[in-house]
């Protein structure tokens, strides 16, 4: 019975750690592209 309350809880934690994820992710890879960007424009200058 503990370890499935357990199970139940750590679905929860995840599903709503996965429903704040994706705006967290779209910032990330607008901040890695940019630097990326960066990169190949002055390695090409």
């Amino acid at each position: 019975l503990k370890f499935r309350t357990f199970v139940q809880y750590f679905f929860v934690l995840g599903k709503s750690i996965f429903l704040h994820f994706p705006s967290i992710w779209n910032k990330f890879i607008e901040i890695v592209s940019g630097r990326f960007e960066m990169y190949i424009k002055s390695s090409f200058d």
